[in-house]
């Protein structure tokens, strides 16, 4: 009796120790409870290891927030956050804080491995990632991820899948990252962007500021762009050594809006073609209103101002202000080749040179429509090579900045004329002028934006709103509505973080062969029929039964 007793008082000794410990390393980990309110809290470079293991065993941090509450030079052992067999699903804040010291060599190098439904904000990251597959400084793979207001300082280094932002963004949205000169972005066999190698979904407001090169489809801003760039900026060189090599995108297929060009586009290689100062090739795209004043170079063919090889591209609204040459054939102002698609008022300043005459100041081989365009004549003599253009004309460098000379371009809502600021028409959507701000807030969900200041240069008062965009909501919970029973979801902005809730009604019972029994949930839903009502005389005969009953009951035994 007495080993029994000290057994069971052994065994409840030691439960109770796993549970201190247990306790003990969850303080030790992470703080606070994981809500908007009381985000669980990382400090230390141990803590960022030990969310790392967590996420590693399983732990997605679904609709959890996470926030960073200091700059941690991370241990030389660092793992990557999440996998593909477990991503991390969760809010992470980096409160404006620093992650420094990386070392990572492996698959998926980044500060996150892979993400699925995150959000990651406010931080920036420096030190080196090297992969074979999938590197980017802040994710290597984000899936319906939003990463925003991000940094980067890191050397990032691919075969395949290389950013300097993210790897692979396969859905989701990238707004609001830089990187730094301090950064380098390098792609050794294809898909290599400064802000994503590859992207299947928004990526805005992003600069690229890192030194880009790969070999096969490498651009400023991404690799491959198979959804939107919006109000993006490349401002250095980008280099690839065989093809598709473009300012903000080497491939782009979608849309390519508002964005700026001025690094030097050029091959390393004998034989590089299709590139373009703001896509190398653009397939089924639309590329409207952006700018490009960086050289464009090609040791092969096809090189373009815009786009060096188009097919069925709608191109609009664009200007170049930069040489574009190929030391192979076809080099156009706007495009080197274009089947399909349609290019219209866009505008050419600079000098346009290829190989056996095969230039042409808007485009070379021109198998599309091309109207309403103007090139500088003391730069070109023709529009295109190979083709027709409509309405479009070579004009003085005077007559640039004369208005009556630009009749087919819009002066009331896409272009400008501003002399101080430039000796050609500038585009009201990228922004030209050096302001003294006197007012600076974002946009949010909820509350407009404003940037209101007076420009150094010309001393125009600028006032620009930037409308509230709105909630964008992902599910981290739900229970679907059964025949009887409401379902719901529990919603969270994958921006703000704000939570809400949605009810699905119950959706009631099926029963389409009419057996009376539901074909969704099998329960019997046939209505019983209600009980005939007696008339007066079965009451009256019922209560003289009754009576006869009773008093049988009292006389026979």
């Amino acid at each position: 009796m007495k080993n029994k007793i000290s057994k069971i008082t052994s065994v409840a000794l030691s439960i109770i120790l796993v549970c201190l410990m247990c306790i003990t390393a969850s303080a030790a980990q992470l703080s606070g409870e994981g809500t908007k309110n009381n985000p669980y809290v990382i400090s230390t470079a141990n803590q960022l290891d030990a969310f790392s293991e967590m996420v590693a065993k399983g732990e997605s941090f679904s609709g959890k927030f996470i926030v960073l509450d200091a700059d941690i030079a991370v241990n030389a052992a660092f793992a990557p956050i999440g996998s593909e067999e477990a991503p991390f699903k969760g809010v992470f804040d980096g409160n404006g804080k620093a992650l420094s010291a990386f070392n990572v060599k492996q698959d998926y190098a980044g500060l996150f491995g892979y993400t699925d439904g995150a959000v990651i904000s406010g931080l920036s990251v420096s030190g080196n990632f090297r992969a074979t597959d999938y590197a980017g400084a802040i994710v290597a793979f984000a899936k319906n991820t939003v990463i925003e207001n991000c940094s980067v300082s890191a050397l990032v280094y691919a075969d395949n899948y290389t950013g300097g932002v993210a790897g692979c963004l396969k859905s989701g949205k990238i707004d609001s990252c830089t990187t730094s000169n301090k950064a380098t972005v390098g792609g050794f066999e294809e898909y290599c962007g400064g802000i994503a190698g590859f992207s299947g979904g928004e990526i805005s407001d992003c600069t690229n500021n890192a030194y880009a090169y790969g070999i096969k489809n490498v651009g400023g801003i991404a690799g491959y762009s198979a959804g939107s760039i919006i109000s993006c900026t490349n401002t250095v060189a980008v280099n690839a050594t065989k093809t598709n090599l473009g300012g903000i995108a080497g491939l782009a297929e979608g849309t390519v809006k508002y964005c700026k060009n001025t690094g030097k586009i050029s091959a390393t290689d004998s034989k590089t073609e299709k590139v373009g100062g703001i896509a190398g090739v653009s397939y089924n795209a639309v590329i409207a209103e952006c700018m490009n004043s960086g050289a464009v170079s090609a040791t092969g063919s096809f090189a373009g101002g815009i786009t060096g090889y188009a097919t069925n591209t709608a191109i609009s609204d664009c200007i170049v202000t930069a040489d574009t040459s190929a030391n192979g054939t076809y080099a156009g102002g706007i495009f080197g080749f274009a089947l399909d698609g349609k290019t219209e008022k866009c505008v050419v300043t600079a000098s346009v040179s290829a190989k056996n005459s095969t230039a042409g100041a808007v485009g070379a081989i021109a198998q599309c429509t091309v109207a309403d365009c103007y090139y500088n004549s003391t730069k070109a003599s023709k529009a295109v090579i190979s083709g027709t253009a409509s309405n479009t004309n070579g004009i003085s460098e005077a007559d640039l900045v004369n208005k009556n000379a630009l009749t087919a371009l819009d002066f009331t809502k896409v272009w400008t004329i501003n002399t101080l600021h430039a000796s050609h028409p500038l585009l009201e959507s990228i922004p030209y002028h050096t302001l003294d701000i006197s007012v600076s807030t974002e946009a949010s969900c909820t509350q407009n934006g404003q940037i209101k200041g007076i420009c150094t240069l010309c001393a125009e008062e600028i006032n620009k709103i930037t409308l509230a965009y709105g909630h964008s909501f992902m599910t981290v919970s739900s229970q679907d509505a059964t025949c009887t029973a409401n379902g719901y979801k529990d919603l969270l902005c994958s921006v703000c973080g704000t939570a809400d809730s949605e009810t699905i009604p119950a959706t009631g019972h099926s029963d389409a062969d009419e057996n009376g029994i539901c074909d969704v949930c099998n329960n019997n839903i046939k209505e019983k029929e209600p009980e005939k009502e007696k008339t007066i005389f079965e009451k009256i005969a019922d209560f003289f039964k009754s009576i006869i009953d009773w008093l049988r009951s009292l006389f026979v035994k």
